[in-house]
């Protein structure tokens, strides 16, 4: 009797081990897969330097969702744990930003992401052009935002683009000047800032962009203007004709004889008209004006009009090879001479 009981009691806490394993290896096997359940992830997009939170702010998910931040700064998406979901921010006065959401140990509690963005900082040496040394109590000025050298000529200014920002540059006795840094670098910024002296721009009569690469004579000094169309001379130049000339533009004449521009007060713009060909497409046979002709010179492009009649502009060159296609008619090419038609502007 004693023996029969014994086994029953064996066989009952046999039964009962089986079931908690069972019961356990169920349990470890839904939390595994809860682990693959995508969770909510509250985000929040900060400014590292003030802390304070930025609105409307673009971010790029690896799952190619795209959100924006809202007015205190969040925003929110799903996310699996075992494969995160990366966020990525590309703000342009900020350094760029990524990271992956953060998870407790818990399966289906939330996530979170916090996106410090960095203030871009740039640094820079402004120095004299002319002599090279450095000027201290320049003011540099970018967006409402503004500095000053210290005795080194150095400056810092944050919160602007990697790529082109317009730095501003004004000190007592030397000429007030914009300079777009392209691109923004780790590297300290070199600016120039000119003593005061006959300056201004030159730019395109026609779109009103700045022409680079130009030669500005004044009683037999040179300058030939910068990126921004920004052109000098000391005021020990004196008084007279600035003479202009650039690549695919009529020659220009200035006076400049004003005190205020001698001294820098004032600046002297010089615009250029732009070179232009203009040309009449006829039907060889029937006289007939062709539209829609495609011609091609010196890199600029063009089609006739209604009345065969096309116009290009900003060429250069002595002699110009012009290359006409229509798809009815045989391609032609033909060579013109600078001096009688791209100083002309009138169709040949």
């Amino acid at each position: 009797m004693s023996s029969t009981t014994s086994n029953g009691s064996g066989r009952f806490r046999g039964s009962t081990t089986t079931y908690i394993l069972i019961g356990v290896a169920i349990i470890i096997v839904v939390a595994i897969l809860l682990y693959f359940v995508p969770v909510s992830v509250a985000g929040q997009v900060t400014d590292a330097a003030s802390g304070e939170a930025l609105a409307n702010v673009p971010v790029a998910l690896s799952n190619g969702q795209q959100l924006t931040s809202d007015a205190s700064g969040a925003f929110s998406f799903k996310s699996p744990r075992m494969q995160p979901v990366t966020a990525s921010i590309d703000e342009g006065i900020f350094e760029p930003w990524q990271d992956t959401p953060q998870f407790t140990p818990i399966p289906l509690l939330n996530g979170k992401l916090s996106a410090s963005l960095t203030p871009v900082v740039v640094s820079g040496l402004v120095s004299d052009a002319l002599t090279g040394t450095p000027v201290a109590g320049v003011t540099a000025s970018f967006d409402g935002q503004e500095t000053t050298t210290d005795a080194e000529g150095r400056f810092q200014l944050s919160r602007l683009p990697r790529s082109g920002a317009q730095i501003t540059l004004s000190g007592d006795g030397f000429v007030e000047r914009t300079i777009a840094l392209d691109p923004t670098s780790d590297d300290e910024a070199s600016l120039q800032i000119y003593p005061n002296g006959l300056h201004g721009q030159v730019r395109d009569a026609g779109n009103g962009d700045p022409v680079a690469g130009a030669t500005v004579t004044l009683n037999g000094a040179t300058s030939a203007s910068a990126a921004d169309g920004f052109y000098y001379f000391p005021t020990d130049t004196g008084p007279g004709e600035i003479a202009v000339q650039a690549a695919g533009y009529l020659p220009a004449t200035v006076s400049a004889s004003d005190d205020s521009a001698m001294a820098g007060e004032q600046a002297v713009d010089v615009s250029l008209d732009p070179t232009v060909l203009t040309g009449k497409i006829i039907d060889g046979k029937t006289g007939a004006p062709v539209a829609d002709v495609s011609l091609q010179a010196g890199g600029q492009s063009a089609t006739s009009d209604q009345a065969g009649v096309f116009r290009l502009e900003r060429l250069t060159g002595s002699e110009l090879a012009i290359t006409a296609s229509h798809q009815t008619m045989s391609r032609w090419s033909s060579a013109q001479m600078e001096a009688t038609n791209l100083l002309a502007g009138e169709p040949r």
